[in-house]
This record gives C-alpha cells, sequence and structure tokens, in this order.
C-alpha cells in the first residue's frame, strides 16, 4: 500500500488495480475454452484478495468511480 502525502492523507490505488488487472488478464488469456462456472472460481479466488484491503481504507469518490 502506497500512501500520498500532502495535506491530507490518501491511498495511492494504482498499484492494487495493476495487480487486480494483472490477475484477471492471466486467467482470462489462459482459460479460453474452460467453463464459465471456473473462470468465475478463479476470478473470485485470484482478484478478491488483491482487493480486500479497500474495504477497510476511506477512498476518496474519484478513487471509487475509478475501481468501478
Amino acid at each position: 500500500m502506497n500512501f500520498i502525502s500532502g495535506k491530507r492523507l490518501s491511498v495511492d490505488i494504482a498499484p492494487i488495480m495493476r495487480k487486480f488487472y494483472a490477475a484477471a488478464n492471466a486467467i482470462f488469456s489462459h482459460c479460453k475454452y474452460v467453463s464459465e462456472f471456473t473462470k468465475l472460481h478463479l476470478l473470485e479466488s485470484f482478484t478478491l484478495p488483491v482487493t480486500t484491503c479497500l474495504n477497510v481504507m476511506f477512498l476518496s469518490w474519484a478513487q471509487l468511480t475509478k475501481l468501478n
């Protein structure tokens, strides 16, 4: 987790987003002919742990819309 200094303490979510997209892209590129249920299970097991830290952080509105 990276913190950005300034008047207010903020968190840099770019590394978290990068890890999330890397995991999702790796799954989609290697599981071309796998069933949708298996892809869903792989996505849940590999991408959700990356995003669990976001639940405890106070993110700005711009960061939340970027994640959506």
